[in-house]
């Protein structure tokens, strides 16, 4: 039981900061271009969101190793949580 809301916990951390990480880099261009804020800030967010994906995709890795092990929940989250938080790290990777 202790095992099964590690693997549960991984995946769930990876699914919402991959899912934080897109709303931050959606709002670093919308905000700047709606005027909310300066661009360099937009470019900051956009930074940061990177960062938060590259970490969603190390704990999102970790729950999908884990889920395929046993019977642990959460491997749905886990495979969304690295899907999008590759498409959201892979898009300033691209840039650079």
């Amino acid at each position: 039981m202790g095992e099964r809301l590690k693997v549960s916990w991984f995946a769930r951390a990876g699914f919402w900061l991959a899912a934080l990480a897109a709303v931050a880099a959606v709002l670093a261009g919308w905000g700047s271009r709606e005027g909310w804020w300066h661009f360099r800030v937009g470019f900051s967010l956009l930074k940061w969101a990177a960062y938060g994906a590259a970490a969603a995709v190390a704990l999102s890795a970790i729950g999908v190793g884990a889920t395929r092990r046993g019977r642990a929940s959460g491997r749905a989250a886990a495979w969304f949580g690295l899907a999008a938080s590759l498409v959201v790290a892979g898009v300033p990777a691209a840039w650079v």
